[in-house]
């Protein structure tokens, strides 16, 4: 799973992030899928983890290094192909 970079065209009038972002996710976390956005202003290694509401972690969306630009990333609140998690779930974005 990779994250994508918004597309140029979107973000043609909005320059690099000054700081490391991570925005709130959307929809909200009743609906099938979720979008979270990051921010990151320089080359960075990223991790951005799911943990559960009891603090054990149950995802990696991404853990690489990527370049500096807005991405967008999208869950669709499975750990497998076949399991879904519960809609309670917490966000972590290390750099």
């Amino acid at each position: 799973m990779t994250a994508k970079a918004i597309p140029p065209k979107a973000k043609a009038f909005k320059p690099l992030p000054l700081t490391f972002e991570l925005s709130q996710n959307y929809p909200s976390p009743f609906n099938p899928n979720t979008t979270i956005k990051i921010g990151l202003p320089e080359l960075s290694e990223v991790r951005l983890e799911i943990y559960n509401i009891l603090g054990q972690k149950i995802y990696t969306l991404i853990h690489k290094n990527i370049v500096a630009d807005y991405y967008l990333k999208v869950w669709e609140g499975k750990i497998s192909t076949v399991r879904r998690q519960p809609r309670v779930y917490i966000f972590t974005f290390y750099r």
